[in-house]
């Protein structure tokens, strides 16, 4: 299946709310040259629907490497595994299902693949993190809340962290 993104802005035109792409034009060659064939006469088009694309905080990301996959390595550790910390963190991800569907560049079939913290919305990074703390929770390790990291270190944010 192949897909078009195109960013769309909702907007109240005359007391009525209405979607509107913001490139009709763009969206409507890209639509044509992707559907069309000689022998179509009509094309269907499935939109989704997402919330906009909230980016991670750097306390985020900070407490998610400071202490979180800290504490993850460490009970991998102690259970045994001998993964590196990449192979650890995509075997939780996979485990939590932190995966997200691609398409295949070579034949286009859609695959499952471990998703990525640097492509993630702060929502998913965030969900990601309860995961893991509830994961951990599961094993007996307590992680410390991001207060009490900060407070532990003395410093008043990720900012200031250095390992």
């Amino acid at each position: 299946m192949k897909k078009i993104r195109s960013l769309l802005t909702l907007k109240k035109v005359s007391g009525t709310w209405k979607l509107i792409p913001q490139d009709w034009s763009k969206l409507t060659a890209e639509v044509v040259e992707v559907f069309t064939r000689p022998e179509v006469l009509a094309v269907e088009l499935e939109i989704e629907i997402k919330n906009p694309f909230k980016y991670k905080t750097t306390s985020q990301l900070g407490y998610l490497h400071a202490e979180v996959w800290k504490k993850v390595y460490e009970w991998a550790k102690s259970v045994g595994n001998e993964w590196t910390d990449e192979e650890c963190r995509d075997q939780l991800k996979a485990h939590l299902n932190f995966v997200e569907q691609k398409e295949s560049k070579v034949n286009g079939e859609l695959y499952w693949d471990i998703k990525s913290c640097a492509d993630a919305s702060k929502e998913e990074v965030s969900d990601l993190i309860d995961s893991l703390i509830r994961f951990l929770g599961e094993e007996g390790i307590k992680v410390q809340t991001p207060e009490e990291y900060l407070k532990a270190k003395g410093i008043d944010n990720f900012d200031e962290y250095k390992k």
